[in-house]
């Protein structure tokens, strides 16, 4: 659900999110990225990209997110956990130190 080597500060940071079926991930869903600690950094909607190779995508994007650290994305439909990812980095230059 994330990048494997990480994001760069004032670069697009999208993440994609595949299921099986349409209606994997809900019209109302909300992403949240946190911190190690679990406090909420940035926030928005879950968006349906399409479908390709035998699966559903959707997309979310925390551009807006402005400090390096490490975070996590929690997809979310109401109060109720669809997906997290694993530890993401963010950077000043993490795409050419890697």
């Amino acid at each position: 659900m994330s990048s494997q080597v990480g994001y760069d500060i004032g670069d697009p940071m999208r993440v994609m999110i595949r299921g099986d079926q349409p209606d994997s991930i809900p019209q109302e869903a909300r992403f949240t990225v946190v911190d190690a600690k679990a406090n909420p950094i940035v926030e928005g909607p879950v968006n349906y990209w399409g479908e390709k190779w035998g699966a559903h995508w959707w997309i979310s994007d925390f551009s807006g997110l402005q400090d390096e650290g490490n975070y996590r994305i929690l997809v979310q439909h109401g109060t109720k956990l669809l997906c997290k990812s694993e530890s993401i980095e963010v950077g000043g230059s993490i795409l050419w130190d890697s």
